[in-house]
């Protein structure tokens, strides 16, 4: 399976500006894409984003999706 996704190597990120609450998530949470174009509705590309959760913060049901999804723990629990 190849993935069709802009080449982005060993680049800086302001970590400040570019995050927005994806809809149906609590205003706590946000995410920052960082690449890809993904068409949910379509269910086609893809999404490379960071996804950070304000202490406290949690989501009361699983989000189901119709892609792949990985997901990483940095801090936390």
């Amino acid at each position: 399976m190849s993935v069709n996704k802009e080449h982005k190597e060993f680049h800086a990120l302001d970590m400040g500006v570019g995050w927005e609450t994806p809809p149906g998530y609590p205003s706590g949470i946000a995410q920052k894409i960082l690449s890809g174009a993904l068409d949910e509705k379509g269910k086609r590309g893809t999404r490379t984003r960071l996804l950070r959760f304000a202490p406290g913060e949690f989501t009361t049901a699983p989000f189901v999706h119709d892609y792949w999804e990985e997901v990483y723990l940095v801090s936390g629990d």
